[in-house]
Formats: C-alpha cells, sequence, structure tokens
C-alpha cells in the first residue's frame, strides 16, 4: 500500500474566460490521473471537494485480464467522466463511508457493478476504502446502466485482500467477479434518478457560471426543485451544502488555471476575479485553507518549474 500526494484534478469543465482546462485521460504527462485509476481505463476528472491536505492510499494488482484496485482518500472526491470501455467494474466499500454513483449510495456489505462505457458521476467520501475490481467486458455486460447486489462485498474483499499468493488471488478475484457480474441486475429507482437528476442539473448550472454570480435560486430553477431539496439532496448525497461545492469547484479553477499558466503576465488576481471571486483577500483566505498554500505560491512553483 501506497500514499501519494493527491495530483490535481485535470477536468472537462468549461470555464470562464481564462479559467480554461482541457480534459487529459490517464497517462497525459501534464497532469495524469493517479496510477490505480489509469489501471481501471476509466477516464475523467477529479475534484477534490474538501479543503486540507489531500493522500491518497492505493495499491493495484494487474494479472490476466483481471485489475484489483483498493483506494482510501483521506478526503471527499468527485469523479466526473466514463467507465473502462474495455471491462466491467465492481465496486465494494470496506469502511463506513458509502460510495454514491449516479445516484445510488453503496455502503458496507453491498457491491456496484459498472458496465463499460458509462457516463459516471461519483462522490468517494474522504476516509473511506474502497476495493475495485476490473474484468474484461462480455456482452452481456453491456446493460447501459449501473448493477447492484445488496450482499457480497464483504467475500469479494476478503478474495482481493487475502494472504494468498498475487496470481492466486488474481484468479480466484477473477472467477468470483465473472459470477457476480452475471447476477448483478439494473435498478432502476424513482429516487435514485431523482437525486442524480437535482445534482447534475445543478452542477451543470454552477460549471456554466463559475464566473458570474451564482444565487441559489438560480440554481433551483434549473434543476427545478425547491432550496429546500436542493440542500437536502447535496448533503445527504454529496455530503456538503451547494454553496460549499460552488466554492470548492471555484478554487479548483483558479488552481488548475495557475498550474497551467504559461505567460509571464499571468495575475492570480486576474484569474480569480475570472473564476467568480471578487474579494481578493477573501479568495486567498479560502484558497490557502483548501489547499494549503497561497495562490501566489502555486503560481510561483509553475513558474520555477518552467524555467
Amino acid at each position: 500500500m501506497s500514499s501519494d500526494a493527491w495530483p490535481e484534478r485535470t477536468s472537462p469543465r468549461s470555464r470562464p474566460k481564462n479559467c480554461e482546462s482541457r480534459r487529459a485521460g490517464p497517462g497525459t504527462p501534464d497532469r495524469p490521473l493517479p496510477a490505480w485509476f489509469g489501471a481501471l481505463g476509466w477516464d475523467g476528472a477529479v475534484s477534490r471537494l474538501q479543503p486540507g491536505g489531500m493522500t491518497l492510499e492505493h495499491s493495484v494488482v494487474s494479472h490476466d485480464g483481471l485489475t484489483v484496485a483498493r483506494l482510501a482518500p483521506s478526503a471527499s472526491l468527485e469523479f466526473a467522466g466514463r467507465s473502462s470501455k474495455d471491462c466491467l467494474t465492481l465496486i465494494a466499500p470496506l469502511g463506513q463511508q458509502p460510495v454514491w454513483m449516479n445516484g445510488r449510495s453503496v455502503g458496507r456489505h453491498e457491491i456496484l457493478s459498472v458496465p463499460p462505457g458509462l457516463d459516471v458521476l461519483a462522490i468517494f467520501r474522504g476516509s473511506s476504502h474502497v476495493v475495485f475490481v476490473s474484468i474484461p467486458a462480455k456482452p452481456s455486460d453491456s446493460v447501459g446502466a449501473l448493477g447492484h447486489l445488496p450482499t457480497g462485498g464483504d467475500a469479494l474483499a476478503n478474495v482481493v485482500t487475502g494472504d494468498c499468493g498475487e496470481r492466486e488471488k488474481a484468479s480466484c478475484a477473477r472467477e468470483y467477479a465473472d459470477e457476480l457480474g452475471c447476477r448483478a441486475t439494473a435498478e432502476d429507482s424513482e429516487a435514485y434518478d431523482t437525486a442524480y437528476r437535482i445534482v447534475v442539473t445543478a452542477r451543470d448550472y454552477i460549471e456554466a457560471h463559475l464566473g458570474r454570480r451564482i444565487r441559489m435560486t438560480d440554481i433551483c430553477a434549473h434543476a427545478a426543485t425547491s432550496l429546500s431539496r436542493l440542500e437536502r439532496t447535496f448533503r445527504r448525497e454529496m455530503n456538503l451544502s451547494p454553496s460549499a461545492y460552488v466554492l470548492a469547484i471555484r478554487l479548483e479553477a483558479v488552481r488548475q488555471a495557475l498550474q497551467s499558466a504559461t505567460s509571464p503576465e499571468t495575475s492570480v488576481a486576474h484569474l480569480a476575479h475570472d473564476c467568480g471571486f471578487n474579494h481578493l483577500g477573501r479568495f486567498a483566505a479560502a484558497y490557502r485553507r483548501h489547499f494549503g498554500e497561497l495562490p501566489s505560491e502555486t503560481l510561483q512553483n509553475r513558474r520555477t518549474a518552467q524555467t
């Protein structure tokens, strides 16, 4: 098990003016996704949703078409992208923190099956511990929806975290994962779909208006929901308020713009303003709480790296 500093996200989000970014898949040199993520073949953007230091404990085992990865972030993460186009992925939370994906919340003892090439929005909460098992997809795996098993997570975890050798572990996990993949059935829950719709539509509005004033009433109108329901949904599904989410995404936008700056004329103040911050002092304080350094230090590190 290794522990590495969490790399900054590479995001497909649309940005106002200077807060622009480009999507980068696994292995992209400027900001590669974590090793475990790329090994699974998943492609997308990862966002840090909580302030403070970020570490990622992970391990990856690959053998004969099977990949087993363990993830334990110290703070909540958001993944937005697509699952592997070639593999079925089984996800089993081991700790007390659930995994939220496309409106489905999956806790300990449960397993979520993710079909190939599925558009995914997922939240991995801080202090969680999650096992991913990826197996080559079969035609029957391409159902286009998440599958759910209420039991089996502990048994799957026992296989992949046991004391046997890596080859034997991978072989056993593959056999068991194939069985689970065949048993998993797609869920269709109106409650899940409603929560997912609210989160996604609110998120789309927030990302499209990062450089403007964002009012909760406007988000509610775009998501066709009430303020109380918006608050409840974000707190229940994402473990933070809509306003905290707006702040986290704006801070991430500025950080990525600073880390990708190429012009000597790049200004922290201008980037902050373009991403919706109107008070530079408050912005700098919030940035330091979130990332552990001032925005000027991020920019200086970028310039040092360039030279």
